[in-house]
């Protein structure tokens, strides 16, 4: 699974089948590349006071990946907490 989660191919498995891995996936690459990179870039740039346009387009789309990876997190954890919650009134 070392590579699906290193390479971001996760994010085309079956949520049904694999929501762990998924969810994972998503709060692996939330806290190793997303929020670290968009955090130094910023820090970078208010030192350096750069501030042009292919910077503010790289931080947007930093962004985009950070929220897509919250969504992410939160569309999968609320998918396994009804999943644990069909399963325990089963029971």
């Amino acid at each position: 699974m070392a590579p699906i989660f290193l390479a971001g191919f996760f994010k085309i498995l079956s949520e049904k089948d694999f929501p762990m891995q998924i969810y994972c996936g998503y709060v692996i690459e939330m806290c190793t590349l997303s929020l670290p990179v968009l955090v130094l870039q910023g820090i970078n740039n208010a030192m350096l006071n750069k501030w042009k346009l292919e910077d503010l387009l790289s931080m947007t789309i930093l962004g985009l990946n950070l929220l897509i990876d919250v969504r992410g997190i939160i569309n999968i954890n609320d998918k396994m907490s009804l999943e644990n919650s069909e399963m325990q009134r089963r029971q």
